[in-house]
């Protein structure tokens, strides 16, 4: 994953096969003043199924915003927020789970390819 103007802290719910789970929680550090953070996602290719999902990303000092995604296309998902240098923040990025519909927990994975600052 390449990253401008962040330094990821910690995650939770990356994995080494790149893919991300559902739910992932991102710890955060600024490294310089910015407006806007910006996430490129990919979202896992679903044959015979819905086009699209709806993906929620949640930070600290940022309200939610939701936004469709489209499948096998690269997107990406933009929150205004401001932050300065040295700031430490927890963003989370949420997709439908479907292993409550007795589907597969991965069906909803993403990979996670940028995160940037404007």
């Amino acid at each position: 994953m390449m990253t401008n103007g962040l330094s990821v802290l910690a995650a939770d719910g990356l994995h080494s096969d790149g893919w991300c789970w559902p739910q992932t929680r991102l710890s955060l550090k600024a490294l310089r003043d910015s407006p806007e953070l910006r996430i490129g996602i990919w979202l896992k290719p679903e044959p015979g199924q819905a086009s699209r999902a709806l993906f929620t990303i949640c930070a600290d000092n940022a309200p939610p915003k939701a936004e469709f995604i489209e499948f096998d296309q690269p997107a990406e998902l933009t929150l205004a927020m401001s932050v300065r240098a040295g700031d430490e923040l927890s963003v989370s990025i949420s997709t439908p789970h479907r292993a409550s519909r007795g589907g597969d927990a991965r069906d909803l994975s993403f990979v996670m390819s940028s995160l940037s600052l404007l």
